[in-house]
């Protein structure tokens, strides 16, 4: 134990870069209850293969081409599934890869600075297959292409044509052929409950030529070239990338079109990670990864891109033959991770499915008596790829759909073995997970963490002192390993935003104040509506068709709000460049909502529940104490934490951001949304509009919608 301690606290020193887990440093909080099995929700074959990271491409190097088309996944046996093939260039390679259609699509490893020369093609089947009820619009009506295109998450860019575009429709080429062998010279029109589309009952959809959409000048759009520019400024850490067509984004995303970013120089934040001489922590034996490394790091990096698996495009399941339930792992079922005794490994991890939560945690005994590994707990360093000011400590973490943690684990005893889980259904994960409801319940095993035989791996600072725990198995004497990470802050942050603690405190700026850059701009100093809006209501609805989901925007609280479904034509809020606004981001619903902001980050600072959370909510530190309200809510100040783009929104909950609007390179138009794809698609989402004050002098003509 003393060695497994020991270990664990040179794991914690390098745990600034994500969350940190090590196996023997915390007390265990579980209640005496905590007896009952975790229950797979996963029925498919488990496979235990080597855990591998999955294919980089290097954008530094060249070009990189996604083909998204209908192909097959292979798991416990065949499942029809929406992939992308790839061409792309491998580090210091001259030769293009090509990688066939596949679950697992290559990592985009991008610098700073850089540019991603992307093309996209879209040879995706005419046919939509859809999950219950929508809007019909013309991306899932059959009669169409099935449109597709691709959003850069968690990018701080340019929201314009040819790169971060997500109201970019780039058409199918599949063309079926018709039963006459004839191809009509017109396109087929919308269908209706009430009509046939085109010019015969039969008349398959797809792109033809002669084909002619409203306001498009140049025919169909079936490849897209998109260059997409970080600023040198680029916060570094781990995005990802999927389709956002409206409508359609949910079943293309559940159907395998997903995958990572790498934006390079995280040791510029954390310098421990750096690999030059005198700069990085330093193992005190050769460590040699059994898998790609994405870049040069001091330590191992393992990175870990999970997808929630149903088989959506099967439509042969019933309540006496449910679909699958399962999360894959890089395109796998439960991988088999090695460590070595005292290893310290960053892990990077991105929840790339559609709709279903994490809550990761890791444990022993899953299957008779869970319990945490060794009291094991995370380190909270990075999320949605912003760092946070300080490393948090934390037995789970919670992951709504689309957000990301990046993490350091650190081996115990030699023999160990760990089962990394997602565990929504267990009192051991109960502080974080009890801000999700019934419905999402449910636990996976996601891998199994083996420590190998050996000698312990010791670690140096940078300096070259030993970083020793309490115990025998490195070198004793000086600083423990836990208090070096605990002590550290990031050497690099965001340029362009404000540090997290001063931006928290941050007043309402005076009348008449001209720089807005450090205070906050109340709504009620613009005359247009749009600009005004601080209150956003997330809700569903049975109308104007059944479980539509909605938001709705007001310049002050509503009682009863009413929500409107997304038009991707309407411009639904607008700021100013250079303003900081603070929303209030209200979910009346009983269900939680995954909120997310494209090509900015925000800052959590105050959370009203139904319920007192204690001291902590979702991985933040209440700020002193919740005050009741007379509702018999309570309403909690947060202790700043770090930015982030996507955050989970509890049941019946208010939750207070601060936007910085200072970044330059995101004026234009693009969306806020619930990242429950499901729940984006059947209405929740909405246009903001950012504009430059001293380019665009009026909001005047835009309408308004409060």
């Amino acid at each position: 134990m003393k060695r497994l301690f020991h270990s664990l606290s040179r794991l914690l020193t390098v745990a600034l870069v994500g969350v940190f887990i090590s196996f023997g440093m915390f007390t265990g909080k579980a209640a005496a209850n905590d007896t009952s099995p975790l229950v797979n929700s996963c029925k498919l074959t488990i496979s235990g293969q080597p855990f591998a990271n999955p294919p980089f491409a290097y954008a530094d190097e060249g070009p990189i081409t996604l083909d998204a088309t209908e192909g097959t996944i292979n798991l416990d046996e065949s499942y029809k599934g929406y992939l992308y093939g790839a061409t792309y260039y491998e580090q210091d390679s001259s030769e293009p890869k090509t990688l066939e259609p596949t679950y697992n699509p290559p990592t985009i490893v991008v610098s700073p600075g850089k540019s991603i020369d992307l093309t996209l093609t879209n040879d995706l089947p005419v046919k939509v297959e859809l999950d219950g009820q929508l809007p019909q619009t013309e991306q899932n009506l059959e009669s169409v292409s099935q449109d597709t295109n691709l959003h850069y998450h968690g990018f701080n860019v340019s929201p314009l044509l040819g790169s971060d575009d997500v109201v970019m429709h780039v058409h199918s080429n599949v063309t079926p052929k018709l039963e006459s062998g004839k191809i009509p010279v017109s396109p087929p029109g919308p269908t209706t409950p009430d009509s046939k589309s085109g010019t015969s009952d039969n008349l398959p959809g797809g792109i033809y030529p002669g084909d002619s959409y409203p306001g498009n000048k140049y025919g169909a759009t079936t490849e897209y070239q998109m260059q997409v520019n970080l600023p040198e400024e680029h916060q570094s850490g781990l995005f990802w990338y999927h389709p956002h067509v409206h409508t359609v984004s949910n079943n293309q995303v559940r159907a395998g079109m997903s995958g990572g970013i790498i934006v390079k120089e995280i040791e510029q934040s954390y310098t421990f990670l750096d690999p030059a001489p005198g700069k990085g922590i330093k193992p005190t034996s050769t460590i040699t990864p059994t898998t790609i490394q994405p870049t040069k790091l001091a330590i191992t990096q393992q990175v870990m891109m999970f997808k929630d698996f149903n088989d959506v495009l099967n439509p042969n399941y019933n309540s006496q033959s449910p679909r699958p339930d399962c999360f894959t792992f890089n395109g796998t079922l439960n991988p088999k991770i090695t460590i070595q005794p005292g290893e310290v490994q960053f892990w990077r991890i991105a929840n790339i499915g559609a709709d279903n939560y994490l809550n990761l945690a890791l444990e022993t005994n899953v299957e008779t008596n869970p319990k945490f590994a060794e009291n094991g707990g995370f380190y909270i360093l990075a999320r949605d790829s912003d760092v946070v000011n300080k490393p948090i400590k934390t037995q789970s973490v919670l992951l709504p759909p689309a957000s990301r943690v990046e993490l350091l684990v650190v081996g115990g005893e030699p023999g160990e073995e760990y089962t990394l889980v997602s565990a929504l259904s267990s009192n051991l994960t109960k502080d974080q997970q009890q801000w999700v409801n019934q419905f999402n319940k449910k636990s996976y095993y996601l891998a199994t963490v083996s420590v190998e035989q050996g000698n312990y791996v010791c670690y140096q600072s940078p300096d070259g002192s030993e970083l020793t725990p309490d115990g025998s198995a490195c070198k004793s004497g000086g600083e423990t390993l836990n208090d070096y990470i605990t002590s550290q802050t990031p050497a690099k942050i965001d340029k362009l935003l404000p540090k997290p603690s001063d931006l928290a405190s941050y007043q309402e700026c005076p009348q008449g104040e001209k720089d807005r850059t450090k205070c906050i701009t109340p709504g009620k100093e613009y005359s247009d509506p749009l600009t005004q809006k601080r209150y956003f209501y997330f809700s569903n609805s049975t109308k104007p068709v059944k479980n539509v989901f909605t938001i709705k925007g007001y310049s002050s609280p509503h009682e009863s709000p009413t929500g409107e479904l997304y038009n991707e034509n309407r411009i639904d809020k607008v700021s100013h460049l250079g303003d900081i606004e603070e929303w209030q981001v209200i979910n009346t619903t009983g269900a939680p909502h995954a909120f997310h902001m494209h090509q900015l980050d925000f800052l959590v600072t105050q959370v009203t529940l139904k319920d007192d959370p204690g001291s902590t909510y979702d991985n933040y530190t209440i700020n002193g104490q919740c005050q009741r309200n007379n509702d018999s809510t309570y309403t909690c100040p947060l202790k700043p934490q770090g930015y982030r783009d996507t955050m989970n929104l509890p049941p019946n909950s208010t939750t207070t951001i601060r936007i910085p609007f200072l970044n330059p390179f995101i004026t234009g138009v693009f969306v806020y949304h619930c990242h429950i794809l499901d729940h984006e698609d059947k209405g929740m989402m909405q246009n903001l509009k950012v504009i430059d004050p001293k380019e665009y002098k009026s909001t005047s003509g835009l309408g308004s919608n409060s």
